[in-house]
């Protein structure tokens, strides 16, 4: 499973990051979690980066039709 894999997924499903961890902590070496908590981090601000542009775009839209 590669970043975009994961972004696609936390983008359209409810994801608690940290329920997640907790479940993967019990199976990951330290090393590995360590490298999802960063994944997961860095989607979470893509997502967070789209939706602020997707809110834009949206304002724009809505603007135009005035």
């Amino acid at each position: 499973m590669c970043d975009s894999d994961v972004t696609a997924l936390m983008m359209n499903y409810s994801v608690d990051a940290d329920s997640l961890l907790k479940l993967l902590a019990e199976h990951a070496l330290d090393s590995d979690l360590a490298e999802i908590q960063e994944t997961i981090a860095g989607v979470q601000q893509k997502i967070q980066r789209f939706q602020k542009v997707r809110s834009r775009l949206d304002n724009s839209k809505t603007q135009e039709n005035t």
